[in-house]
């Protein structure tokens, strides 16, 4: 768990947040930014999937364990 966390942190030290926001009319820059914004949707999916999954097990084992 904490190799997760040390993972996730250094992702989003490294992030470019400004590219999230720039408007450019450059093909390369819309391509590059559209594929930055797709991994970050897909990080927050997987978080809450993992998140979720937690909450529902431990709800599980409250109720039925």
């Amino acid at each position: 768990m904490n190799t997760l966390l040390d993972i996730l942190g250094n992702l989003i030290i490294l992030a470019d947040w400004s590219i999230l926001f720039r408007k450019d009319n450059n093909e390369n820059e819309k391509e590059h930014r559209r594929k930055v914004k797709s991994f970050w949707k897909g990080i927050a999916v997987v978080i809450f999937i993992f998140v979720g999954g937690f909450f529902i097990g431990w709800l599980a084992f409250k109720l039925f364990g």
